[in-house]
């Protein structure tokens, strides 16, 4: 018994150890698992596309002070990306919580080639684990799979999103089929294919953001106001 305690002890440690290297993680009460965001002001493409009339960025539900208990954190969790130990963290964290699916920034986006790296080598440190990530970065994911050759990890769901409210453009989807992708846009007119408004704004039993056969979907405009 006190040899399982001192394992216990050991166990928290290391959980909090791990906790602080990564910044921590989220969970949103949408989501059936944790997720992990970083500051709205550190989305690349994100920042332009605030000030672009019409795009699914302007009334970004991660502004706005929505999270103001969260920004700190936030903060925290931009600094640690470049700790070493970053990477070992976050496998550990995932897989101490047993996490069958993970969602990568619920606010925020990619920061460059190497952050994305680092979210492959945490995908490939969690195998059990199906891995979501929406993004703006349309050229940064380009560069990478075709350019630099880097591998897509066969358990990450890369979903490329559409800039612009009620919009689906044809080169989009073109290029998510051509780099193993599925695209995702945001509707105002009340046409969507997620669940999630009809069923009190949680996912419940549906994982189509995680699958990488599920193409298309669209999303309920929950933006912080009507667009103009």
């Amino acid at each position: 018994m006190k040899q399982n305690l001192i394992q216990c002890i050991k166990e928290d440690l290391r959980l909090n150890e791990a906790w602080e290297i990564a910044g921590g993680l989220t969970k949103p009460t949408k989501l059936p698992c944790y997720s992990y965001d970083i500051p709205i002001e550190s989305c690349q493409t994100g920042t332009k596309l605030m000030k672009v009339k019409g795009s699914v960025c302007i009334c970004c539900y991660g502004g706005g002070g929505w999270y103001p208990a969260r920004r700190y954190k936030q903060q925290a969790r931009l600094r640690q990306l470049k700790n070493p130990l970053w990477t070992e963290a976050m496998i550990f964290l995932i897989n101490h919580f047993n996490q069958a699916f993970f969602r990568w920034h619920d606010i925020g986006d990619i920061q460059g080639l190497w952050h994305l790296q680092k979210i492959f080598d945490v995908c490939l440190g969690t195998p059990d684990t199906w891995h979501w990530l929406p993004t703006h970065e349309h050229l940064l994911i380009r560069k990478a799979l075709e350019d630099h050759k880097m591998i897509k990890p066969p358990n990450l769901n890369i979903q490329l999103s559409a800039n612009m409210l009620d919009e689906m453009t044809g080169s989009l989807i073109k290029l998510a089929r051509k780099l193993g992708c599925t695209v995702s846009g945001v509707s105002t007119d009340g046409r969507y294919s997620c669940p999630a408004p009809d069923q009190f704004n949680s996912c419940q039993s549906c994982r189509q953001c995680w699958n990488p056969n599920h193409f298309i979907t669209i999303f309920k405009y929950h933006g912080l106001k009507k667009p103009n």
